[in-house]
């Protein structure tokens, strides 16, 4: 038998209650709590709002005075909706309550889309639908954002805040007389929790022993070692059951925490896992009620002994292949052309992929030369042998009952690789001089660019002792690839040189070299850590401490800055990778990083998201642009404190401000900068024209007003005011200009 965990009854009963939070966004009763929404290609509906009305049914779940009437004409746009305007007074803030429900009337049965526009977090556009089937009652309709959106089916809304919400109804449905539709009580609310029963089939593990084994995902922060599982009973099957939002999750076994974990990378692909934006393979489910997941093999998604692994392998030397390279598709079982690609990383003409499916599986398939959802690529298999003319002239896989390799030819009917055709080879040789390093026990490796592997695949020597290292390969004729030189064999790449900021290194690919398209026998001579051409060697480049700056006090909303990053040239423009702090509040934000000397584009973000970065026009004695892109340019030429730069612009902020003013003939000084209890405004040689001065607290919030007119000077009184930091804003004819004061 299997031991399933369980939980004291104290938490059993406050999760069975089913108490969970909900916000109102809407529900048309109070000024507060309602708005109009204004239709678009809806005919002659099109840009009128519409009407908030009595409760036409007020029965069932929706007993409420009043809701909105929506009107879809005949012959409307399949995608005619309506947008709120203004915006609800109280945004859809999803940070924890992720799901979104709605209140609908409908005459028939039909579908609800709602639409989640203007983020102030960054977050993408989000759509969701939701089927109505109670004619002429109400429904309530509740849409998961932690789900993709149905439009791309990648964006998540959950986590991120929204001012607009979109309505549609019978979203894709052409209508031939007009009809009348309802909605109330849109609202969020907290997702529901419910148990989930994990088991993972031990007995047919080989690595090192352990003693516990574990359950980690995204319902735990990936822990380590929160959430146990256990086999009482020895019977070599680990499970236990726990509680987790619904919604989609990802997870995998481990044992002893993280110690040893399920590791699905460079394994034929399964069905049951998918891949992060930054190269993680995990398992993956949506929850949407009580759930007792499948018993899997370690590693797999199938039952011990009932899963096979299916090759395919196929030959190319005798066609020109595809700049966006082949595919497997078709069948029902391997998508269109461009889900699933095959790879050549030896570039011996060969393309191959594999896959894990059950035991007895069989399936058609084609091979597809290129990335064409429409099939258009597919290969040419008609009057051959191996194509069935009943289902596109694809190839057939029958039952599959052991781990099982096709091999074939694109376009042919063959069980063997031999295609015709010859490729030309090209012998490559690297040499790599050490003379400024300690080489590693282990000695020098070539790896990476998803070619050479990991440091210990591909080891390179020193026959004769003179401390340069060397490798030798063929490859075929414009090969090309990433590469790098390893210190060593840690598979982690440990040893990796570091070349960042140098001529050679590519930011775009974790700072390794490039080599190609090779098109004759090739010697690459270099050093280790170095952009040379020669074994020659000289001591590396001095690395320079470089702190990045930036003012965020002239930033139009200050109140959505939750952090700052600075993304460069210098570390492949990742958005994430160099965070920066404000210790002391005082509205600027910094980070240092080490670079060699050398020019470096940059740019500031806010909240570390692509979208709220800085915007410039070009042409700016700060920027540089390159293409399409204009970046802030700096030469580093040792450590480096860089000016605390106004967001956006090239000067500090203090510069901003004052040349705002002078372009006006308007000076503006404040003393002391550091008061106790009194400040002193000076506006120069010229009485001030009229102008209006502000007290204004970091976080934006007007404290006091003065109007000002004719003046040459101006004192304040500060000893009421609490300790902390002001800023003094005066505005004469759409300028300004603002001063920091520190109260003690």
């Amino acid at each position: 038998m299997r031991f399933s965990l369980t939980f004291s009854a104290m938490l059993l009963l406050a999760l069975s209650t089913g108490l969970t939070a909900q916000t109102t966004i809407l529900d048309f009763e109070t000024p507060e709590t309602s708005t109009t929404f204004q239709y678009f290609e809806n005919n002659e509906l099109s840009e009128q709002l519409t009407m908030v009305i009595a409760n036409p049914n007020a029965s069932g779940i929706n007993t409420s005075a009043m809701v909105t009437e929506f009107v879809k004409t005949a012959n409307a746009a399949t995608f005619a909706g309506a947008f709120s305007n203004p915006d609800p007074a109280t945004a859809v803030d999803l940070s924890t309550e992720t799901i979104i429900c709605v209140d609908a009337h409908m005459p028939n049965e039909g579908n609800l889309r709602i639409k989640l526009e203007n983020s102030t977090t960054g977050g993408p556009n989000w759509d969701g639908q939701q089927a109505y089937t109670t004619p002429n009652a109400w429904q309530q309709l509740c849409f998961n954002t932690a789900l993709p959106s149905v439009s791309d089916g990648t964006s998540v809304a959950a986590g991120n805040t929204y001012t607009r919400i979109v309505v549609f109804f019978d979203f894709d449905e052409v209508l031939t007389t007009p009809e009348t539709y309802y909605f109330d009580n849109i609202i969020t609310k907290e997702p529901p929790v419910v148990d989930v029963t994990f088991a993972v089939d031990l007995n047919g593990y080989t690595g090192p022993d352990f003693t516990t084994a574990y359950v980690n995902g995204s319902f735990n922060s990936w822990q380590g070692t929160d959430n146990p599982l256990s086999d009482e009973d020895g019977d070599g099957i680990w499970t236990a059951t726990y509680p987790i939002t619904v919604g989609p999750m990802q997870y995998k076994f481990t044992l002893d925490g993280w110690t040893v974990q399920e590791d699905f990378a460079g394994k034929p692909i399964r069905d049951c896992t998918t891949t992060t934006p930054d190269g993680f393979i995990n398992r993956f489910v949506v929850l949407e009620q009580d759930t007792i997941l499948p018993t899997v093999c370690w590693e797999s998604c199938y039952a011990c002994g009932e899963a096979v692994t299916v090759s395919f392998n196929v030959g190319t030397s005798h066609i020109t292949v595809d700049p966006g390279g082949i595919f497997i598709a078709g069948g029902g079982n391997f998508g269109v052309p461009g889900q699933y690609p095959m790879a050549d990383p030896d570039l011996d003409g060969v393309y191959s992929i594999a896959f894990e499916k059950p035991v007895n599986f069989s399936s058609y398939y084609a091979f597809a030369n290129g990335n064409c959802p429409d099939f258009t690529c597919k290969e040419d298999l008609t009057g051959l042998p191996c194509a069935d003319p009943n289902n596109f002239n694809d190839r057939f896989l029958p039952p599959v009952t052991q781990d099982t390799v096709i091999n074939t030819c694109y376009e042919l009917c063959t069980e063997d690789l031999e295609c015709g055709g010859e490729i030309e080879m090209v012998s490559i040789t690297i040499n790599v001089g050490t003379s400024t390093i300690t080489v590693d026990p282990t000695g020098l490796f070539l790896a990476g660019g998803g070619t050479f592997g990991v440091p210990g695949e591909n080891p390179m020597s020193d026959d004769d002792g003179d401390g340069v290292w060397s490798i030798t390969f063929e490859k075929p004729v414009g090969f090309s690839s990433f590469w790098t030189i390893s210190n060593g064999n840690d598979p982690g790449f440990a040893g990796k040189e570091d070349i960042a900021g140098q001529p050679c290194a590519r930011p775009d690919n974790f700072n390794d070299r490039f080599m190609g398209p090779i098109m004759m026998d090739t010697v690459i001579n270099t050093c280790f850590g170095q952009c040379t051409t020669t074994t020659m060697c000289e001591e590396p480049p001095m690395r320079n401490m470089v702190t990045f700056r930036v003012d965020m006090n002239r930033y139009p909303d200050p109140s959505i800055i939750n952090s700052m990053t600075v993304a460069g040239s210098f570390q492949g423009w990742n958005n994430a990778a160099n965070p920066m702090t404000d210790a002391d509040g005082d509205g600027i934000w910094e980070t240092t990083v080490e670079l060699v000397n050398g020019e470096y584009e940059f740019k500031f973000l806010v909240n570390g998201v692509w979208g709220m970065d800085e915007m410039f026009d070009g042409g700016e004695e700060c920027t540089k642009t390159t293409g399409d892109f204009t970046n802030r340019v700096v030469m580093i030429e040792g450590d480096t404190i860089l000016p605390a730069y106004c967001f956006n612009e090239c000067v500090t902020c203090d510069m901003v401000n004052t040349l705002e003013l002078q372009a006006k003939g308007i000076e503006f000084s404040v003393r002391p900068t550091i008061t106790h209890g009194q400040l002193l405004l000076d506006f120069g040689n010229q009485p001030l024209p009229l102008s209006q001065l502000y007290l204004v607290t970091p976080q934006g919030q007007v404290l006091q007003q003065w109007t000002l007119d004719g003046v040459y000077q101006q004192t304040i009184n500060t000893s009421q005011w609490p300790a902390g930091m002001y800023f003094l804003t005066l505005v004469h004819d759409g300028a300004r200009g603002v001063q920091r004061v520190i109260k003690q």
